[in-house]
């Protein structure tokens, strides 16, 4: 028996979905409620969830709170901007029931989503684990599991939709500051600086500024001021964890946002010492190699970046790596840098045979997803048939909604609405997210139907869609023209 369990406060807008997607998979829903004022409460019950109301002490309290009354075998955590489909929760629940008893926890791989259904980075979180006394959950924020000992890697994904509004990353950042603040304060106090909890809480803080830095520029002078202070204290700590991986990423980004080049390629040095193929660091090498002019050198970082995410994405992410497991917040740039910056680089480097060799032989050694939608770019612009990669692509990964994606721009391209219609149409089946590709969707449906009543409708349908999802201006032309289109039919009847 697993028993889910969620905390809440004020979550009316996202709660139904949550819910929705966990109903009949659960034996019972325990929701927790820190005080909300809106129809969290109502909704929870509506949907047969076991309420419970306390004061908000943290997020620990309160987790450490419905574990209290849940009754199964496993205790499942959902925030309520959470999310799982169907056949993810398949796969846990089969995993769990052949997990070892040497495991008490589990990570589950967290997909973080962006407003226009891309994914903005993926993380990953320790939210199962068995219902023992001895296991706790500690911390106000940034909560973590005590006496749970092993934690097994689940290759499970769960959608998280609390990155879609800025403003409510930066509500949050600043609540985690505060937070983050007392807490140092406290252990301060207690423990003194020496603790391991001290540097962590300093990890959590640097990786909130730099949250903030994203909208104002200030803020990443206080995530590097608080990165190098976690360096200084991380010799309290017994070994190189997770934390000392991923603090490069944020101070190496922090330094490339305010020019401060020579400081980051210091860091980001010492970063590839640590961990020369990690994803991440790959990145902002190539970055870094493009913002100062090495034009070359930053087109083969990114295909040198791109082969690494297609080797990632083919095994359980959560495989070890030199002792650690862990992921990738870079890993999910790899469409962008596959389908913009290496063909705008191709194009920089007036076609270069020796940047398009180094491609290929990459595609030759894995046939790599984001390394072959590169390939199929750069083919495109040199006047070659782009379709044989994308059809190989497609063979291999039809399961993967951007296959289906650039299998639709393609057959636009040449002038084959129709069948892009069928692509962009699987690609939203496979991710009803992704509304970039209703966008497409509606132009190819334009396209096919200029002069078909049902076609066009459907085309307005898409567009409507997208642009409510978006606010972006751009696609309005678009809708205008469509609904002319219409008019014009009618004005013929």
């Amino acid at each position: 028996m697993i028993s889910a369990c969620v905390i809440a406060k004020n979550e009316e807008k996202n709660l139904p979905r949550l819910l929705k997607s966990l109903k009949g998979k659960f034996e019972e829903i325990i929701l927790v409620d820190t005080g909300s004022t809106d129809r969290t409460i109502e909704i929870a019950r509506s949907f047969g969830c076991k309420v419970y109301q306390i004061n908000w002490t943290g997020f620990a309290d309160a987790r450490n709170f419905a574990v209290s009354k849940a009754k199964g075998e496993w205790i499942w955590h959902f925030d309520a901007d959470f999310e799982i489909d169907e056949e993810e929760f398949i796969k846990a629940k089969r995993q769990l029931l052949l997990l070892d008893e040497k495991y008490n926890s589990a990570d589950v791989i967290i997909e973080n989503y962006n407003i226009d259904g891309t994914i903005r980075s993926y993380s990953s979180h320790c939210f199962i684990h068995r219902n023992k006394p001895e296991i706790k959950w500690k911390g106000k924020v940034h909560e973590y599991l005590e006496n749970a000992a092993l934690t097994f890697g689940l290759n499970v994904k769960v959608k998280h939709f609390g990155y879609e509004d800025d403003a409510v990353l930066r509500k949050k950042a600043f609540r985690n500051i505060e937070l983050l603040e007392a807490e140092i304060e406290e252990i301060e106090k207690k423990e003194g600086a020496n603790s391991p909890e001290y540097a962590y809480k300093h990890f959590y803080l640097a990786q909130s500024y730099t949250v903030l830095g994203f909208s104002d520029p200030k803020y990443f002078k206080k995530a590097i001021e608080t990165a190098e202070k976690y360096f200084s204290l991380r010799g309290n700590l017994s070994e190189t964890n997770i934390f000392d991986v991923h603090i490069y990423t944020y101070i190496v980004e922090a330094l490339i946002k305010i020019n401060r080049y020579g400081e980051a390629k210091k860091y980001l040095k010492e970063a590839l010492l640590l961990k020369p193929r990690y994803v991440d660091f790959l990145f902002l090498k190539a970055c870094l190699e493009e913002l100062t002019e090495n034009l070359s050198a930053a087109f083969k970082g990114y295909c040198d970046f791109l082969f690494e995410v297609d080797s990632f994405i083919k095994d359980n992410p959560f495989k070890k790596v030199d002792g650690l497991t862990f992921l990738s917040d870079k890993a999910v740039h790899a469409y962008h840098v596959a389908s913009e910056k290496i063909p705008e680089l191709f194009c920089k480097l007036d076609y270069a045979l020796t940047e398009r060799e180094h491609l290929e032989k990459l595609w030759q050694k894995e046939k790599g997803l984001y390394t072959g939608i590169a390939l199929a770019k750069v083919l495109k612009l040199v006047g070659e048939d782009e379709g044989k990669i994308l059809k190989k692509l497609y063979r291999v990964y039809n399961s993967n909604y951007l296959v289906h994606f650039e299998m639709g721009n393609f057959y636009l391209a040449k002038g084959q609405p129709d069948k892009a219609v069928k692509y962009f149409s699987r690609a939203l089946e496979l991710n009803q997210n992704f509304v970039v590709a209703k966008a497409f969707l509606g132009y190819a449906r334009m396209a096919a139907g200029s002069s078909d009543t049902k076609t066009l409708i459907e085309a307005v349908s898409s567009l409507k869609d997208y642009f409510e999802r978006t606010k972006n201006i751009s696609v309005l032309p678009l809708l205008k023209r469509c609904l002319q289109l219409l008019k014009d039919i009618k004005t013929k009847k």
